[in-house]
C-alpha cells in the first residue's frame, strides 16, 4: 500500500518546476514543468506519481508492515486503519525525498 501521508515528503515546490523547467528541450519536462507551474500557489504533492515511482525505484523507498482492518460502516467507511490483529499488510513508510526529486527529473528529460 502507499498511504496517503509518505506523500506529504514529497511537494510540488517552486523549485522543482524550475528545474524542469530548465529541461524544457525534452517535451515531458516542458509539459510537466507547464502543468505544475499552475499549482505551486497552493499545497499540492507526488500524490500518484510517488507511488508509480516505487515500481521503477523501490530502492528509493522502506516499506513498513502494519495490521489493519478496513471500516465498513459509518462515516469514516472504506479507511484502512491500523490495529492489531488486523490483516497483515505491507505499505511504503518513508521515501528518500531528494532521491526521488532526482530520479522524476530524470524520467521525464527523455
Amino acid at each position: 500500500l502507499c498511504p496517503l501521508d509518505i506523500t506529504n515528503h514529497v511537494p510540488v515546490t517552486s523549485e522543482f518546476v524550475r528545474q524542469l523547467g530548465r529541461q524544457r528541450r525534452h517535451p515531458m519536462s516542458d509539459l510537466a514543468g507547464q502543468c505544475y507551474a499552475l499549482v505551486t500557489h497552493q499545497d499540492y504533492f507526488f500524490w500518484d506519481v510517488l507511488t508509480t515511482a516505487y515500481l521503477g525505484r523501490p530502492d528509493l523507498f522502506e516499506t513498513r508492515d502494519w495490521e489493519t482492518v478496513i471500516i465498513t460502516e459509518g462515516v469514516s467507511q472504506g479507511r484502512t486503519k491500523v490495529q492489531p490483529g488486523g490483516r497483515r499488510v505491507t505499505a511504503l513508510d518513508k521515501v528518500d525525498t531528494a532521491q526521488f526529486y532526482e530520479y522524476m527529473l530524470k524520467q521525464w528529460a527523455r
